[in-house]
Protein backbone atom coordinates (compact mmCIF):
# COMPACT_ATOMS: atom_id res chain seq x y z
CA UNK A 1 0.00 0.00 0.00
CA UNK A 2 2.72 2.51 0.74
CA UNK A 3 4.45 1.60 -1.95
CA UNK A 4 1.92 2.03 -4.50
CA UNK A 5 1.15 5.71 -3.06
CA UNK A 6 4.48 6.49 -3.10
CA UNK A 7 4.61 5.46 -6.74
CA UNK A 8 1.71 8.02 -7.27
CA UNK A 9 3.47 10.96 -5.48
CA UNK A 10 6.87 10.32 -6.73
CA UNK A 11 6.48 12.70 -9.87
CA UNK A 12 5.03 15.74 -8.12
CA UNK A 13 7.12 15.17 -5.00
CA UNK A 14 10.26 13.09 -4.91
CA UNK A 15 11.26 13.43 -1.07
CA UNK A 16 7.28 13.32 0.34
CA UNK A 17 7.39 10.06 -2.21
CA UNK A 18 10.37 8.87 0.04
CA UNK A 19 9.42 9.96 3.52
CA UNK A 20 5.99 8.15 2.70
CA UNK A 21 8.01 4.89 1.05
CA UNK A 22 10.18 4.88 4.75
CA UNK A 23 7.24 4.76 6.67
CA UNK A 24 6.60 1.26 5.36
CA UNK A 25 9.68 -0.66 7.45
CA UNK A 26 9.27 2.47 10.38
CA UNK A 27 5.29 0.84 10.60
CA UNK A 28 6.90 -2.78 10.42
CA UNK A 29 9.27 -2.09 13.20
CA UNK A 30 6.79 -0.61 15.44
CA UNK A 31 3.96 -3.19 14.73
CA UNK A 32 7.49 -6.00 15.64
CA UNK A 33 7.78 -4.05 19.00
CA UNK A 34 3.91 -4.57 19.68
CA UNK A 35 3.06 -6.96 22.65
CA UNK A 36 0.75 -10.00 21.85
CA UNK A 37 -0.37 -11.89 18.76
CA UNK A 38 0.37 -9.44 16.38
CA UNK A 39 4.02 -8.98 17.45
CA UNK A 40 4.04 -12.77 16.39
CA UNK A 41 4.02 -12.62 13.00
CA UNK A 42 7.22 -13.69 12.30
CA UNK A 43 9.34 -16.99 11.95
CA UNK A 44 11.47 -17.62 15.58
CA UNK A 45 14.12 -14.37 15.25
CA UNK A 46 14.37 -11.73 18.09
CA UNK A 47 11.90 -9.20 17.96
CA UNK A 48 14.73 -6.51 19.09
CA UNK A 49 16.38 -7.55 15.87
CA UNK A 50 13.91 -7.22 13.49
CA UNK A 51 12.74 -3.92 14.65
CA UNK A 52 16.43 -2.43 14.97
CA UNK A 53 16.77 -4.01 11.13
CA UNK A 54 13.05 -2.22 9.88
CA UNK A 55 13.99 1.16 11.81
CA UNK A 56 17.89 1.51 10.53
CA UNK A 57 16.07 0.63 6.78
CA UNK A 58 13.30 3.36 7.49
CA UNK A 59 16.33 5.62 8.27
CA UNK A 60 18.39 4.83 5.38
CA UNK A 61 15.09 5.64 2.77
CA UNK A 62 14.41 8.70 4.64
CA UNK A 63 18.16 10.46 4.61
CA UNK A 64 18.44 9.13 1.13
CA UNK A 65 14.94 10.98 -0.02
CA UNK A 66 16.08 14.09 2.00
CA UNK A 67 19.40 13.77 0.43
CA UNK A 68 19.28 13.13 -2.74
CA UNK A 69 18.25 16.33 -4.85
CA UNK A 70 15.01 16.74 -6.65
CA UNK A 71 14.43 16.35 -10.02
Amino acid sequence: MWVIAAACVAPFAFRRAGVLLALCPAGLAVLRLVPGPLGRLWANRSRWADALTMGAAAIALGLLALLVPSI
